[in-house]
């Protein structure tokens, strides 16, 4: 990964990069971080589903971020569309995570007005017993049944409020929460003013159609971000950015003894296995299928000639400026030389543009 702003570093380590910032909760409430993906047009999803954007690089940024919060928030919909699973942990993260206070894995919590959750979902194997948030008239039932699998907890009518949620969050020693969609959720989140953070990832594809956008809600919200960093893996883009309003100390990381520069970073390598995209808009009776891997990978290699890198199109812009400024004017002024440009902005390095897109089935 090369870091592009706000300073230009080869070879950055993904865990050094997205763990060195400061994220301090806020008074009654945490740390709010939305992770999300999107094509180039704004498309969240291809065929309702998030994992056929953003490829490896995408899942390495995931992996890195799963690593830091005390919660992964997420709407049901999205954890049963998505499949859902517990996280999973190497020893070498858990070891990480507990010398800095956190749990051994993140607590995953489920917000569901509904509570249409299947006690047998993957969600819920191994034990594993998740938080779930849903309201004081969801069906008594569905409540019921969810309680043998789950801590399911009630929090005012008609909708879960997320400022509401956050602060319950905080009463529970949660200082730093990964929303992980979906675009209606966010929505709410926006609406609520409460998200600090946006980790987006920019895939290099057109996905056209009616595809959702990452905040997909009924009311219009401005809010303002800065970017906190730029950085680019395999052509893909991979951004962070912060409240506008942000102290300078979180915008700019403090590597401090993790800079990514040095070798020895014990910050590096990080090991949350998931398995489940983040978020997911397909109705639950969609019969569409999602484009394979490899129609993905095709599309995303027309953006060049098939066996040229982009440093072979920046080398063949150099070359053929500097043969137009050879040729004459056909009005006999003083032609000039174009070359200087086409230096400047021909790409340094190689940069490949097949990818392989992950299978982003993650927990």
């Amino acid at each position: 990964m090369d870091l592009l702003w706000p300073e230009h570093r080869r070879d950055v380590d993904v865990g050094d990069l997205y763990a060195a910032p400061r994220r301090p909760p806020h008074d009654g409430r945490p740390w709010v971080m939305a992770v999300m993906v999107q094509s180039i047009d704004g498309a969240a999803t291809v065929d309702g589903l998030s994992g056929s954007l953003g490829g490896d690089p995408d899942s390495r940024v995931f992996t890195a971020l799963r690593r830091l919060p005390d919660a992964v928030l997420v709407a049901a919909g999205t954890a049963r569309d998505e499949d859902y699973g517990p996280p999973r942990t190497d020893e070498a993260t858990r070891a990480w995570r507990t010398d800095r206070g956190l749990d051994p894995i993140p607590r995953i919590v489920v917000v569901s007005a509904s509570l249409s959750l299947s006690p047998e979902a993957r969600l819920f194997a191994d034990g594993h017993r998740p938080l779930i948030v849903t309201t004081n008239d969801s069906p008594p039932q569905r409540r019921d049944a969810l309680a043998d699998v789950a801590e399911v907890v009630s929090l005012g009518s008609g909708r879960v409020d997320p400022v509401a949620l956050l602060e319950m969050l905080a009463e529970r020693g949660m200082n730093l929460v990964m929303a992980e969609g979906g675009p209606g959720f966010n929505a709410a989140l926006v609406g609520a003013d409460v998200i600090d953070e946006w980790c987006l990832t920019i895939d290099p594809l057109v996905v056209g159609g009616d595809a959702m956008r990452i905040v997909n809600g009924t009311t219009a919200t401005t809010r303002g971000f800065s970017f906190a960093h730029v950085a680019m893996d395999e052509g893909v883009l991979l951004t962070r950015l912060v409240r506008a309003a942000a102290d300078r100390a979180t915008i700019q990381p403090d590597w401090g003894a993790h800079d990514p520069r040095e070798a020895g970073s014990s910050m590096r390598s990080p090991a949350v296995s998931v398995d489940v995209p983040r978020y997911s808009t397909r109705p639950s009776t969609t019969g569409r299928r999602s484009p394979s891997p490899s129609v993905m990978r095709a599309a995303r290699a027309q953006t060049v000639s098939p066996g040229r890198t982009t440093t072979d199109v920046g080398a063949s812009a150099v070359s053929e400026a500097a043969s137009a400024s050879t040729a004459p004017a056909t009005d006999g002024a003083p032609r000039a030389d174009p070359t200087a440009d086409a230096r400047v902005h021909a790409p340094r390095h190689t940069t490949t543009t097949t990818r392989t897109a992950a299978n982003r089935r993650r927990a």
